[in-house]
């Protein structure tokens, strides 16, 4: 059998904002790099408002 990964990583990033009448978004990205025979992504979103 293959030896296991020793080293991998999880890279992300996000961006937020900010609109007028109380809005917000964010969107985030997430990725694991290194990893033999396993591909993963993840992205997260959201809305918000004040009232």
């Amino acid at each position: 059998s293959d030896k296991p990964d020793r080293d991998f990583y999880n890279v992300g990033a996000g961006v937020s904002a900010t609109f007028g009448h109380g809005f917000s978004a964010f969107v985030f990205y997430e990725t694991v790099l290194d990893l033999r025979d396993v591909t993963a992504h993840r992205v997260v979103g959201g809305l918000r408002m004040t009232f």
